[in-house]
């Protein structure tokens, strides 16, 4: 699998993101060391779907969406938005309007560090959207912030470029030079966890699978020591 940066085709995006969608947060973040979860409780608009994409960051000054708007004429279909805008704003930075553009333009979805809002003309739209809050007071358009540079969501740092694993689980990002790596590991993961599933789902026991009896009775034994 090609690493991110030498990605040039639509064809090989859409192949990189729709293997991370089919292994999905949680085997990403743990089969590679590289990646990190957002931690963070998103709210999912449209919580059945999973999507995964290069990042476009863009940084807002908070209670101002001037940079969401400057960022539209730079998205490419299947592109993330990944909006740091002040988690603690009560003051929404993106809408329908802007939902209708991304929409139009492709985006394959949007992380949101801050609120939200039209939440039903969202869904409508069905465009994938994860924000912290939401919140029906509408920002002005004054001050811009950045688009293209590095933010920082949840103490992780975020280039435009690297890769953005949502779903229902929550958020992942998988540096640009990495995902190469990170599809070969998380295959190798899924693969061996549909071997223990089919075990399990026979009859056998994840204390025997994953040979745990040993170290349960070792530390059962070490604590009637102690008493």
């Amino acid at each position: 699998m090609a690493d991110a940066k030498a990605v040039n085709t639509p064809q090989e995006r859409e192949s990189i993101s729709a293997a991370l969608v089919s292994f999905g947060t949680a085997t990403v973040v743990d089969a590679c060391a590289q990646a990190s979860m957002l931690d963070a409780a998103w709210i999912a608009l449209v919580p059945a779907r999973a999507v995964a994409g290069p990042a476009v960051t863009i940084r807002c000054i908070p209670g101002d969406n001037l940079s969401i708007h400057a960022a539209m004429d730079q998205l490419s279909p299947g592109d993330i938005m990944v909006i740091a805008g002040a988690e603690s704003s009560s003051i929404a930075l993106l809408g329908d309007m802007l939902g209708t553009q991304a929409k139009a333009r492709g985006v394959a979805g949007v992380l949101l560090d801050g609120p939200v809002r039209d939440v039903k003309a969202l869904c409508a739209l069905d465009l994938p959207v994860w924000a912290r809050s939401i919140r029906p007071r509408g920002p002005v358009k004054k001050v811009f912030g950045s688009v293209g540079e590095d933010v920082t969501i949840t103490g992780v740092c975020i280039r435009s470029g690297d890769w953005i694993v949502l779903d229902a689980d929550g958020a992942v990002v998988v540096p640009a030079e990495a995902v190469g790596g990170a599809i070969d590991s998380a295959r190798l993961r899924h693969d061996n966890e549909g071997v223990k599933r089919e075990r399990y789902a026979a009859g056998e026991l994840s204390l025997d699978v994953l040979r745990l009896r040993p170290v349960i009775e070792a530390q059962r034994a070490q604590s009637g020591r102690g008493r």
